[in-house]
């Protein structure tokens, strides 16, 4: 199982080939996955390798990021549209989970919660979530690392790779 340290500006690899980890890289820790928000890529209960070295903000990736109540959570890195930057050209970022879910999805969800309300249930949410707009210093101030595998200190010697 390879253990060296991923290069600075390394990309996250497809969802389906995420890297699985024995052991952790120096330099990186290990975060359990509490909620489901990146499924089907990353589920909750499933640890993930964070390099902390790598806390350069690139689109599409996906980090740990700390909130200032202490709270750490999986995203997923984005550029914001136009209507967000302040000078017409510096881009804004916003952070979100990689569960998305599409409007005809969203529409249902509300129909469904319109009805739950109609009867006293107070419906949540749960198809995703984004956060912004942030500018980049401010983004990254608030990155613990990229994700850059799945942590399995054990698991069915057929797995593993070989090298």
């Amino acid at each position: 199982m390879p253990n060296a340290v991923p290069a600075a500006g390394h990309r996250l690899p497809a969802p389906s080939s995420l890297i699985c980890y024995q052991t952790l890289p120096p330099g990186c820790i290990a975060f359990l996955v509490t909620d489901d928000y990146s499924a089907p890529y990353i589920r909750a209960g499933e640890w993930v390798v964070v390099d902390t070295a790598d806390r350069t903000a690139r689109v599409g990736d996906v980090y740990v990021i700390q909130w200032d109540s202490g709270g750490r959570t999986l995203c997923q890195a984005r550029h914001s549209s136009k209507m967000w930057q302040t000078d017409g050209k510096t881009p804004c970022w916003h952070v979100g989970s990689l569960k998305t879910s599409s409007k005809e999805e969203f529409d249902a969800w509300l129909k469904q919660s319109e009805e739950a309300r109609a009867h006293g249930a107070i419906p949540t949410w749960r198809g995703g979530w984004t956060e912004g707009p942030l500018n980049l210093d401010h983004l990254e101030s608030k990155l613990v690392g990229a994700v850059i595998g799945l942590y399995q200190p054990t698991f069915d010697s057929p797995l593993r790779i070989a090298g």
